[in-house]
């Protein structure tokens, strides 16, 4: 492509400046972006790998897959971690607590259209006007990642948390080795809108630290459709497990 022919994908301006993917600084993995927006710092600074997530939902995505590679060994795996799945395994499994505000910035600055996609031009969301969080399957654990995180990005973008005004009203098991009809079945009515005039024509996000089956997040986009005059509904993960059972990611 001639130089010439080249827009800054944010504002579509020709006066641009190349910015390299942090670490690399070859050719083959730089692009080019606005004066205006180079000062913004738009680039992969984590060197994420952003996932999509299909559903019936709007739009969804994964900041990266959770492994790498999983090696069995007995009844447990050795794994290798993405860069955004070693910060998410750490949190969650060591009590890395220390590691919440770094991780909620990338997916803040992400939320807000910070990252480029060298293939894709990923802005993956429109404005969002409200957040939850899916509730935790484990309710012994002493603080939660997936709220805490969400502090942080409520923090960065003043995204409004609405999970006051939702709730899960029926036990059900861990999704994690159960069959997909299964877990439908399980979830099937398990959740409620207590307030619908905070979701009402507004875009919400539902935030989840790692992606398995999605099966979860479908019946929570189902139940916001169902009773409520939603505008639209995406979805955010930490991270996606390599396969849809999830059963070859440790620790997911």
């Amino acid at each position: 492509m001639n130089r010439k022919d080249i827009k800054c994908p944010v504002c579509g301006s020709t006066n641009l400046r190349k910015v390299f993917i942090q670490g690399t600084g070859s050719l083959e993995e730089s692009y080019y972006v606005c004066r205006i927006h180079f000062n913004d710092k738009i680039y992969f600074e984590e060197n994420i790998k952003p996932q999509q997530l299909i559903g019936n939902w709007n739009a969804g995505f994964a900041l990266d897959l959770h492994t790498e590679s999983s090696i069995p060994l007995g009844i447990s795996y050795n794994s290798k971690y993405s860069k955004i799945g070693g910060y998410m395994n750490e949190i969650k499994y060591h009590d890395n607590i220390n590691l919440i505000p770094k991780l909620g910035k990338i997916l803040s600055d992400f939320i807000c259209g910070k990252y480029i996609s060298l293939t894709n031009n990923i802005y993956p969301y429109p404005m969002i006007n409200g957040m939850i969080c899916t509730p935790p399957s484990k309710l012994n654990r002493t603080y939660q990642p997936v709220f805490e995180i969400a502090k942080e990005i409520k923090r960065n973008t003043h995204i409004e948390i609405l999970d006051s005004y939702f709730e899960k009203i029926k036990k059900t098991p861990g999704t994690k080795g159960i069959a997909i009809e299964d877990s439908r079945k399980f979830l099937n009515g398990a959740f409620r809108i207590k307030d619908k005039e905070k979701f009402s024509n507004k875009n919400i996000l539902i935030f989840d630290d790692i992606f398995g089956t999605g099966t979860t997040l479908a019946e929570i986009t189902k139940t916001i459709k169902e009773q409520s005059d939603v505008k639209g509904i995406y979805v955010l993960a930490v991270t996606k497990t390599r396969t849809k059972s999830g059963l070859r990611d440790s620790n997911s």
